[in-house]
Formats: C-alpha cells, structure tokens, sequence
C-alpha cells in the first residue's frame, strides 16, 4: 500500500474537471486512462461528492441504487507501476471493511488484488487506495462494497520505470559474453 506522497515526477493526475460534468464513463478516456462501467445503473462526473476529504468536485460518481455490485474497469495505453485514487461510498459514520478493491491485470492475466478499508472522513466513509507493483500492469478493475453508491477521484498513477542506461549496457555486456563463450564451446 502506497500513499500519494510516493508519486514523483511523471505521475498522471485525473481529477475529472477534464471533462464536462454528466460526462458517462463508459468508454471515457482521460490522458492514458479508459475508463468502463459493467454493472446496473451508470457512473458518470458529477458536482456533487460524497462529502470526504479524498473527493474534490468534480467527481466520478455512481448511480444512488448500485447495492454494492458492478466493476469499474480502468485501461491505461502504457504499463505503468503504481496507483492511488481517493474514494468514498454512501455509508455514514461507520468503518466498512473491504470498501474497496483494486485487481491489477496485465492485459487479461490477474496478477492480484488488494482490498482496503473505509473509514469515516469526516460523515461518509472513505479514503485514499492505492498499490505499487514490481510487476508492470495496464489494467484494474475496482469494485466498491457496502454501499449504494460511490465517488472515485484524484486517481494518480506512475509509469513503468525505465531501465537506466548503465543497466542496459551491463545486460548487453553479460549477453555478448555468453555469445562469445557458446561460439567458442561449438568451434573447439
């Protein structure tokens, strides 16, 4: 679990004031993100968040008769290694465990999930998620429990890390000797 502070230079930040409110986020893209709602109901930016210390208006924001089920599925164009967003759902006053859950996926392949808990902020329940992987993913699916409806924003992410050049020169170095060593085994 990672916290916003941990995002450097070249992270990406969506607030979702890039787009006209009402926008529906089914199919919606913002920078490298697609963002794609499977679920009854719809999801959509809106003026009006749950009021939180996570959520900045606009918001992304759910349909009011959710009953805790459907998915939000965000596609990115690039792999990248972490992400955080700031998130609430229309709990009042109680701690909800397991409010929200991100599944990292490499195209279709889950590489794992990671489950967080919400707490009151100040009225609603809410918080900040957020995950970090040595493993590269471009897609995530996040689902939100114990609630009828939820608001997402704030999402940051951090692109894959490059290799350094020195690094790459090693690997070139070390894959040049072992070319060297096998032509020599074959013509001795």
């Amino acid at each position: 679990r990672i916290s916003k502070s941990a995002f450097g230079a070249g992270s990406t930040l969506v607030t979702f004031s890039e787009v006209p409110l009402d926008t529906v986020a089914d199919g919606l893209t913002i920078g490298n993100a697609t963002f794609d709602w499977s679920g009854p109901g719809w999801v959509a930016t809106a003026d009006v968040p749950l009021n939180t210390n996570n959520i900045d208006q606009p918001a992304l924001l759910s349909e009011d008769t959710l009953a805790g089920v459907g998915m939000l599925t965000i596609s990115f164009s690039n792999y990248i290694s972490m992400l955080v967003y700031g998130y609430a759902i229309s709990t009042l006053d109680r701690t909800v465990i397991n409010a929200t859950t991100i599944s990292l996926f490499d195209n279709s392949t889950l590489l794992g999930s990671l489950s967080f808990t919400a707490f009151p902020d100040p009225s609603y329940a809410g918080g900040f998620a957020g995950v970090q992987s040595d493993v590269m993913f471009n897609r995530v699916q996040l689902t939100f429990d114990g609630a009828n409806a939820f608001d997402l924003d704030n999402l940051r992410t951090s692109p894959a890390p490059v290799p350094e050049p020195a690094s790459m020169i090693l690997l070139g170095t070390g894959l040049f000797g072992i070319g060297v060593h096998r032509w020599r085994q074959t013509r001795a």
